[in-house]
């Protein structure tokens, strides 16, 4: 390939690197994700386990600033919860953004490598034609000695 072909083939080098850094961080925030859901899901598990001692402990009778301690508690479970939702949306939007950025990576490595496979196809053209033109010549000088 031609000198500027490798400069060529280094950018797409390079942007398959970048893509594959995309991909990277789409796989990263889908865990962080999975994780996000792993927490969310123990909130709640452990918000409705204190909302059954909380109905235990009235069962057994407690006083009235035992249950406004349980219904506290509760409330700032369930403010938890909320926030870890929140982060949970917070980081879907991420993923998807992180999605269009690789999808916008491949397209380009892709483009390149069209690009790549064009220019190889020219310059295959030009090392045909310049191999049947020597070929030619090679068989006029030879039909010329032989006719000498």
């Amino acid at each position: 390939m031609s000198k500027n072909g490798d400069s060529f083939e280094t950018l797409h080098q390079l942007a398959v690197q970048k893509m594959e850094d995309r991909a990277r961080v789409v796989a990263q925030t889908e865990a962080n994700i999975t994780q996000a859901n792993k927490q969310l899901d123990m909130l709640a598990e452990y918000r409705l386990d204190y909302i059954a001692r909380l109905q235990a402990r009235l069962q057994e009778g407690m006083s009235s600033a035992q249950c406004v301690n349980f219904q506290k508690f509760i409330s700032t479970l369930e403010e938890a919860l909320g926030q870890q939702r929140a982060i949970i949306a917070q980081l879907g939007k991420q993923v998807e953004k992180e999605r269009e950025a690789w999808f916008e990576a491949r397209r380009e490595v892709n483009s390149m490598q069209a690009l790549i496979d064009r220019r190889m196809q020219q310059e295959l053209k030009i090392a045909n034609r310049q191999e049947q033109k020597m070929n030619d010549e090679f068989a006029a000088r030879a039909y010329f000695a032989s006719r000498r």
